[in-house]
This record gives structure tokens, sequence and C-alpha cells, in this order.
């Protein structure tokens, strides 16, 4: 059966997907914990199950005009969605 709280918590979900068009990353880390206070997001740490996974998500976000190359180290590549004001951080 199906609550208010079901459908409320499927849509907070839905909202993160955005995040993962085009490539096949997971996201984790505590933009859940954000997005169930109802705090505003700040980041979002996407992990990938390879690094053929993580390069084509880097190249996504590269060639696609609503996210802004912020920096990058040996960790990870982080872009910031200017819609959004959302920092997404591809993870190695």
């Amino acid at each position: 059966m199906y609550t208010t709280s079901n459908i409320e918590t499927f849509f907070k979900l839905f909202q993160l997907k955005k995040f993962l068009k085009i490539h096949s990353g997971f996201i984790a880390g505590g933009v859940f914990k954000d997005l169930f206070l109802n705090k505003q997001l700040r980041d979002v740490d996407v992990f990938f199950h390879n690094e053929a996974d993580f390069n084509k998500a880097v190249e996504h976000y590269k060639g696609n005009s609503v996210y802004r190359f912020l920096y990058e180290n040996d960790n990870c590549v982080a872009f910031y969605h200017t819609k959004e004001g959302v920092t997404v951080e591809c993870v190695r």
C-alpha cells in the first residue's frame, strides 16, 4: 500500500535521476541525508563500477553546457550544475 510518505520519498529520490542521465553511475553519500532532512542539495557523489563508466560520465559532464568544470584530483572530477547550484563529483 502506498502512503503519502512513500510517494513523497519516491519524488525526493526521483530528483537525483537528473544527475545520472546518460551514464551508469550510482549515487552514495550525504546527499540522502540532506534530501530527507529537506535541506538544499549541495553536492552529489557519483560512483562507478569501473574506469570506463567513470570516463563516460566525465565526458558527458564536460560536453554538457549545463555543467561547468570545477576541479580534478586523484579521487574525483567535479562539475557544477549551473541551474541547480549543485556540485557533482565523479568519484573514481
